[in-house]
C-alpha cells in the first residue's frame, strides 16, 4: 500500500533551485527538550533534508510553514527555524509563514512567494504525489525532494514480513491516510 506512494516520485539528484519549500508536520513546547525532540519524528527528517538539500543550494531560500496547533502557542513553521538555525542556515535564508493549515494552503502560499521559479519541495515520501498534486494545481515549478521512505522497493517479500508488527500498522495507517487525501483531491478537482 505506501510503495506506490513512496516510489512515484524520484529522490532529489541536485537540481537547483532559488528556493526550497519544507512542509510543515507538528511540535510540543517544553523548553527542557531539545528541539529535535520538540519537533515529530516527522518534522525532524523533513527539516534534517531540508538543511542537506539547502546545503547543496547554499544561496537557496529556506521556505518553512505551519501554524500553531490547538495545544501550542509557537507555529510549527518557528519550530522548524529553530532547528534550521541550530544546524547553521542562515536567519537572512529563512523565509517563514505561519498561516497555512494544510498542504493546500501551504501549495497557495508558496506560489505567492516564489512565482514561476522552481521550489524544491521537501516532505516525506508516503506525502509526495498527494503535495505534487496541490503544487501542480497551483502552477508551481516543483521539484520534488522526497524524505522517511518507511517501504524498499522491490525488496522480496519474506516470510517474517506475514507475523503482526507494529511498525506494519503505522506504515499501513500513513498508506490509508494518504490515499484517501488523494481520493478527496481527485473528488475537489
Amino acid at each position: 500500500m505506501l510503495e506506490p506512494l513512496e516510489y512515484a516520485h524520484p529522490s532529489y539528484t541536485n537540481q537547483s533551485a532559488s528556493f526550497i519549500h519544507v512542509l510543515g508536520n507538528g511540535h510540543i513546547e517544553d523548553d527542557s527538550l531539545p528541539i529535535t525532540s520538540q519537533l515529530t519524528y516527522v518534522s525532524t527528517v523533513r527539516m534534517t533534508e531540508a538543511v542537506r538539500v539547502y546545503y547543496q543550494n547554499p544561496t537557496a531560500k529556506l521556505i518553512l510553514t505551519g501554524y500553531a496547533g490547538a495545544n501550542t502557542e509557537i507555529s510549527t513553521a518557528k519550530m522548524h527555524e529553530q532547528l534550521a538555525l541550530a544546524l547553521g542556515v542562515p536567519a537572512q535564508n529563512i523565509i517563514i509563514n505561519e498561516e497555512p493549515r494544510d498542504t493546500q494552503e501551504e501549495s497557495l502560499v508558496v506560489k505567492s512567494i516564489v512565482g514561476d521559479q522552481p521550489v524544491i519541495v521537501i516532505t516525506t515520501a508516503n506525502h509526495m504525489r498527494r503535495a505534487m498534486g496541490f503544487y501542480e494545481l497551483a502552477g508551481l515549478n516543483a521539484i520534488p525532494a522526497p524524505t522517511m521512505h518507511l517501504s524498499r522497493q522491490g525488496n522480496d517479500m519474506k516470510f517474517t514480513d506475514l507475523y503482526p508488527h507494529a511498525e506494519f500498522l503505522r506504515m499501513s495507517q500513513f498508506a490509508i491516510h494518504e490515499w484517501i487525501g488523494i481520493l478527496y483531491q481527485k473528488i475537489q478537482g
